[in-house]
């Protein structure tokens, strides 16, 4: 048998069962950071993962961008914590963004007001605030940010040998590749992960794949679907829309009394009536 390497300050611990249902998880989170962050900047923000490993908790500190925004995590009753981590530039970029700038170009570099850093907070917490939700696929995790750190020298989780679970997004904002990590302990982890070996050897396998078809069905009802309601489309020769100017009235040859078509992703769904609810309007769904 060949000698292989063994390195004593990170031993291998996230077995490629752990790495698989972790990678679920964070796939899971990415796609609600990105709805988060598309409704915080006022722009589409696809987040994907990029990278998924084990590291020391020193080797993740020093692979830190400086200076950061960090967001300092922990779960009650669980030894260790973890961090999010944003650089400054951004962090800036985002409470920018979010106080009416563009949030685009060179940001100061200088360390945020009390004002900026209550606006980032927010979203950091809102982020974090995603994750048990994305855990649940595989447990009860209830990680929360406790608060928001410019270093961490005041959250510091772990002794530099402890071995620390890595994630990176790459967030797309304004055409821009920005990174976000999130760095755990594996103390942290490991409860949830050992439950899940002991539920991969128990001979209860149907069980626990109709746990994940009734999660995964759960989550596919938590989906938000954007509804478009319409009148009937109406058709134009090319003449017609060249000569259409300011002012101009295109019947719809829509009768009042005709249901308006309800459609979501284009695929016609229901019809409706159309209607108000209190001061709103709004439409009933009819045969």
């Amino acid at each position: 048998m060949e000698p292989q390497t063994y390195d004593f300050r990170s031993p291998d611990r996230l077995s490629r069962q752990r790495e698989q249902a972790l990678q679920v998880v964070v796939e899971t989170w990415a796609r609600r950071v990105s709805t988060v962050l598309s409704t915080a900047l006022h722009t589409i923000v696809p987040a994907k993962m990029v990278a998924l490993g084990q590291c020391t908790y020193g080797e993740y500190l020093e692979s830190m961008a400086r200076p950061s925004v960090l967001g300092a995590l922990a779960v009650e009753n669980l030894p260790g914590g973890g961090h999010l981590q944003l650089s400054l530039g951004d962090a800036m970029g985002f409470v920018d963004r979010m106080l009416g700038g563009s949030g685009t170009g060179a940001q100061p570099e200088r360390p945020l007001t009390e004002i900026e850093s209550g606006v980032a907070e927010l979203l950091l917490a809102q982020m974090v605030g995603e994750l048990p939700f994305s855990f649940t696929v595989i447990g009860d995790l209830p990680v929360a940010m406790t608060g928001l750190e410019s270093t961490v020298r005041f959250h510091q989780v772990a002794r530099t040998t402890d071995p620390v679970v890595t994630v990176e997004l790459e967030l797309l904002v304004f055409e821009r590749p920005v990174p976000l990590t999130v760095a755990v302990t594996l103390a942290t982890l490991t409860p949830l992960l050992t439950s899940l070996d002991k539920m991969a050897d128990d001979d209860g396998a149907g069980e626990r794949a109709a746990q994940v078809r009734r999660v995964v069905t759960d989550r596919l009802g938590q989906v938000e679907v954007d509804l478009a309601v319409s009148f009937r489309e109406v058709t134009l020769t090319s003449a017609e829309v060249f000569a259409l100017s300011v002012g101009d009235v295109v019947p719809l040859r829509h009768r009042t009394a005709e249901p308006l078509l309800v459609s979501a992703g284009g695929t016609r769904v229901a019809r409706a009536t159309p209607g108000s609810h209190g001061r709103r309007l709004a439409v009933q769904i009819v045969p």
